[in-house]
């Protein structure tokens, strides 16, 4: 990406009992416990609310179909719903939830160290579904001149393990309303996914607000696929740089008759990126587009994944019309994932993009 280099001074640390300020040249980390609480550069504020990990999204149509769609019923059947997901027979939306996907709680071990790159923020989470382990991730923080290096590894067990594909495997963060244009390397203009790539990889530009893409019953929408970079910038000039990179083996090549599911989506060659007015919660509860509240001046959420299931559509050899083919799923057994975003804050002089 087009950035100037960083000037290299020093960092200063400050802790606050479970608050810990890191001053680093160009930006300012605070942590609480093992959470990237806030981020802000020599303008304010660049990240609004805590960095954290995601694993679902607001489903799709086609993640909404299955057996227990047309017969609802059937998932309040004991031992039943549990034989009915086994097989196949119900909604990916069906069998994240009754495998518990919908409600993880973490719980951390932290530890600070130093390194040649700056103070090292070293955590340790466990995602609990129903008060078992589901997800363990490692993730590293290095507070470098100029940028903020987090380094994830994530490995499934559990009940993560027993759905067929995973939602997404990636990161959530929340910036300020202001920083509402959109620079990225990636498939675009419009809205792409694992599956759906009839576009142009180059660098876009475009408002976030542009991004949404108004379906009847709301879902996950417009998001951009194999980014390998994305700024997001204020009319001043100032924002946030977000660059990404993964340590996994590449993808397998997608193919025309599918294939068995590996731990990224076949083709995928970058991260899936999205960013909306509206949260993922907001978007999975409304029932009708009407029902999403009004956009403007809403801070924009983002997610960056490196791992992200396909939207779907004749899949199965075309055999179910709403199933997404195996090739584009994200299979827990094929796990663990690694990878890499750097958080790198932008000035007016500093950043040379579109």
């Amino acid at each position: 990406a087009p950035v100037a280099a960083p000037s290299l001074s020093g960092t200063a640390v400050v802790e606050h009992g479970d608050l810990t300020l890191v001053k680093a040249p160009g930006y300012v980390a605070r942590f609480k416990q093992g959470t990237l609480a806030a981020l802000s550069g020599p303008s304010g504020t660049l990240l609004g609310e805590d960095l954290r990990h995601c694993f679902s999204r607001a489903s799709t149509d086609n993640d909404r179909c299955g057996l227990d769609f047309f017969v609802p019923r059937v998932l309040r059947i004991p031992m039943a719903n549990r034989v009915l997901d086994w097989s196949g027979h119900l909604s990916l939306q069906a069998s994240w939830l009754l495998n518990g996907l919908e409600t993880l709680e973490p719980s951390q071990e932290v530890e600070w160290s130093n390194s040649a790159s700056g103070p090292t923020l070293q955590v340790k989470e466990v995602f609990l579904c129903r008060g078992q382990p589901c997800f363990v991730v490692r993730t590293e923080y290095v507070v470098g001149p100029g940028k903020l290096e987090v380094s994830v590894h994530v490995v499934p067990t559990g009940a993560a393990c027993n759905v067929a594909t995973l939602p997404r495997v990636g990161l959530q963060l929340k910036l300020p309303s202001e920083m509402s244009k959109m620079s990225w390397l990636g498939y675009g203009p419009h809205e792409t996914y694992p599956d759906r790539k009839a576009a142009d990889w180059k660098v876009h530009c475009c408002q976030v607000d542009d991004l949404h893409v108004p379906y009847v019953v709301p879902s996950e929408n417009g998001g951009r696929a194999d980014v390998h970079w994305a700024a997001f910038t204020a009319p001043s000039g100032e924002g946030l740089l977000l660059h990404y990179s993964c340590n996994d083996e590449p993808a397998p090549d997608s193919v025309p008759q599918d294939q068995e599911p590996s731990k990224r989506p076949a083709g995928t060659r970058g991260a899936q990126l999205s960013a909306s007015r509206y949260t993922m919660e907001e978007v999975e509860a409304a029932s009708h587009r009407h029902k999403l509240p009004t956009a403007t001046a809403r801070p924009v959420q983002v997610h960056l994944d490196t791992a992200h299931l396909g939207v779907g559509g004749v899949g199965e050899g075309g055999s179910k019309l709403w199933a997404t083919a195996t090739q584009f799923f994200v299979s827990p057994q094929k796990g663990p994932w690694r990878y890499q975003v750097g958080l790198q804050p932008l000035t007016a002089e500093s950043w040379q993009g579109p």
